[in-house]
């Protein structure tokens, strides 16, 4: 398929990028009841984290010197991207995020790095103000071309794959798309005051807003329109391309829909409400599960005392801390992602060393985070990262260099809705908060607050369809019937998948058509093309937006959401593939052949094979355990192999069949799994549960698990 395959993808997200708007329409949101989606490989608690430079990360850092077990780590990528001190000129050959995530992975952080570049790069605004300058830059087809290249060179150094002779970290990262950016895009698209000419309309609406993309002449971002929500889906999209290990996030700030719930005092604003639009915006402009992994919040830019906004800790007045958790767990409900909260002020009042002098100003938000967890989980929350955004405020090490401080304490109603509170404690460090988040972060850590449960799926694998070739579907235990084909197809019927929320399936036929049944929406197919190869298989994406269909050669189509992560349709096979399976993440595949050899891309990892084993059947199918450990292989006369964290749990192979297997499903724990015959009969094994066959009605296509 090659060539053709690439074609076909790039006219597929030509036509994806020109649809409808894709995520939550403005107003409405995700069950608020369910927790958001945490990107696998993040901490199972709510997770502390701080800014620090390379020498703060490193063997005998402030950081690991602290003994306190921070999660996470983070610096800025900066410099702007046509400029001579973009972040490419720190280190040799570009290597200052590999550099630096190596030494924090080293002591157990995961890196986080903002890309905060647009404002920075050099354009016809440069005197403007920002958001003006970043609008211009956006529209700027020379500069957003060097921006393309440039966040493409970052994914490359964070992947795991080796460019310009350099090889990628590959670890798990977490990168976070221009803060303050989205703010002032969902701003220009409800004022058209404040789009500087830039907008096509106005309306809670991301693609109102221009961008080069597509225009800008990259070849990653081909296939994207220009609009702000085409740059965000392009970034995405590069982030795919060269590196699926980065946990991707969008920021979303707490003035975005012109009213700022970090300083409003007017007690009628409704902070849900405001959270649900600004989510809406930036589900429209990516941020939901399959594109974005996470979205960013930040308090503040500076100390409450440099500022002269505080926030209420004791929340009877405004602004307060209450109020804002509401806006951030409309936020996390409607896109349905968990949120970051980024750049916390650092000062505090506990320690008489905070007298408001440089450096040594005071703020509460730091106190409150630190002894309310709780409330930050329920608002959907999975980390807190400490860090000064203003030269004047405090911070957690000695950038003073002014030693141990211990001026006389002072009392303030400041941020206490009526009361008084004193910094009346002594310090015994260096660090200019007196060491506050040093004993506050080990304290924490003694007892961290577990995040929120995921909701359990609908139905945990208390049912399954059969699918036969002429697409009849037979509908067993508790998995409703959903419909199938009146009359045969124009080819054969080989592959069925469920949706997620187990409301409906997709069939897939050789020729490469699609059928759709229940909640399965139709995002497109290759019926009507001339194929290579014909289809083998159907996967369908996390989010249950997009699916993915293989043809024997391994040439991989792409629909809906569905990210193209590599195929082997350009490869000489030994012999052809016969089925796929989906990685949880949505970020990658297995390819499995007819002799057992397993492909994987983008983030699947391969676990082994038996390609060079010598099998007495042909493999027919492949199903992967639910957290992407592992996966099994089934050859037609009913023999399991096991690979990673699948388990063992019996087989067909010693057993007489009545017919041939031609596909598995696994239970949902992966503690079981069945088997489907090309008479329509299935076999279960270990806690698969048997619900009833279509043995005796005609042949089999494939099975799905409800």
């Amino acid at each position: 398929m090659g060539v053709a395959g690439r074609m076909l993808r790039v006219a597929v997200a030509l036509a994806a990028a020109a649809g409808s708007l894709a995520g939550w329409p403005a107003g409405s949101r995700a069950d608020a009841s369910a927790a958001p989606y945490v990107p696998p490989g993040l901490p199972a608690h709510l997770g502390l984290g701080l800014t620090a430079g390379p020498e703060d990360v490193a063997a005998g850092g402030w950081m690991p010197s602290s003994g306190v077990p921070w999660d996470y780590a983070y610096t800025y990528i900066a410099g702007g991207v046509n400029t001579s001190s973009g972040w490419q000129t720190w280190n040799a050959n570009g290597t200052y995020p590999i550099d630096y995530a190596q030494s924090a992975a080293a002591d157990g952080y995961i890196p986080v790095f903002p890309y905060y570049e647009l404002l920075q790069s050099s354009g016809a605004c440069s005197s403007c103000g920002e958001a003006q300058r970043d609008l211009t830059h956006l529209n700027d087809p020379t500069l957003m071309a060097s921006y393309y290249a440039d966040f493409a060179t970052l994914m490359k150094r964070l992947g795991p794959g080796t460019y310009d002779g350099v090889a990628g970290f590959g670890g798990k990262t977490i990168v976070q798309v221009e803060p303050d950016l989205s703010g002032y895009m969902e701003q220009a698209a409800l004022d058209t005051g404040s789009c500087y000419g830039y907008c096509t309309g106005q309306g809670n609406d991301p693609s109102l807003v221009k961008a080069e993309v597509a225009s800008s002449g990259d070849p990653d971002v081909a296939g994207f329109p220009d609009t702000y929500r085409g740059f965000s889906l392009a970034l995405a999209h590069l982030r795919d391309l060269y590196a699926p290990n980065v946990v991707l996030a969008f920021h979303v700030s707490d003035w975005a829909t012109r009213v700022d719930i970090g300083s409003d005092t007017n007690a009628s604003t409704d902070a849900t409400d405001l959270g649900d639009e600004a989510g809406a915006f930036a589900a429209a402009a990516g941020a939901e599960r399959g594109r974005y992994d996470l979205v960013f919040n930040d308090v503040a830019d500076r100390d409450s005392q440099v500022s002269g906004v505080w926030w209420d800790r004791t929340n009877s007045t405004l602004p307060n801390f209450h109020r804002w958790e509401q806006y951030v767990s409309a936020i996390t409900a409607t896109t349905g992602l968990a949120a970051v909260v980024w750049q916390v002020p650092e000062g505090n009042q506990y320690f008489d060393t905070e007298d408001g002098s440089a450096g040594h100003t005071q703020d509460n938000r730091a106190e409150y985070f630190l002894n309310h967890p709780q409330e930050l989980v329920a608002a959907g929350v999975v980390a807190v990262l400490f860090g000064r955004g203003n030269g004047g405020s405090t911070t957690h090490t000695d950038a003073q260099a002014d030693g141990v401080t211990n001026p006389p304490s002072t009392c303030t109603g400041a941020g206490m809705g009526g009361g008084t509170i004193c910094n009346d404690h002594v310090s015994t460090v260096a660090d200019d908060d007196g060491g506050y988040l040093r004993m506050q972060g080990g304290a924490y850590y003694r007892s961290p607050v577990p995040l929120a449960a995921p909701a359990p799926a609908a139905n945990p694998g208390g049912g399954y369809w059969v699918a036969s070739p002429a697409g009849r579907v037979s509908a067993f235990g508790d998995a409703p019937y959903y419909g199938g084909l009146g009359a045969p197809p124009a080819a054969p019927v080989v592959a069925v998948a469920a949706t997620p929320d187990r409301g409906g399936y997709w069939m897939a036929g050789a020729d490469g058509g699609v059928f759709s049944f229940g909640d399965a929406a139709f995002h497109g197919s290759a019926g009507n093309l001339h194929l290579a190869a014909p289809v083998v298989g159907l996967a369908a994406t996390a989010d249950g937006a997009g699916y993915w269909l293989v043809a024997s050669d391994g040439g991989i189509f792409t629909y809906g959401d569905a990210r193209f992560f590599g195929s082997t349709g350009a490869s000489r096979l030994n012999q052809p593939i016969v089925g796929m399976a989906p990685t949880p993440s949505g970020r990658g595949y297995w390819l499995v052949a007819r002799d057992g050899g397993v492909f994987s891309f983008g983030d699947a990892r391969f676990f082994g094979s038996t390609g060079a084993i010598r099998l007495n059947r042909p493999v027919v199918g492949l199903a992967a355990t639910a957290g992407g450990g592992g996966y099994w292989l089934v050859a037609s006369d009913g023999g399991v192999f096991t690979f990673g964290d699948a388990g063992f749990h019996g087989s067909g192979g010693n057993l007489r069949l009545a017919a041939p297997v031609v596909g598995m499903a696994a239970t949902p724990d992966g503690a079981g799994y069945w088997m489907a015959g090309a008479d329509g009969g299935v076999l279960t094994f270990g806690d698969a549960g048997f619900f009833g066959s279509a043995a005796g009605s005609g042949p089999a296509a494939g099975l799905a698990v409800s």
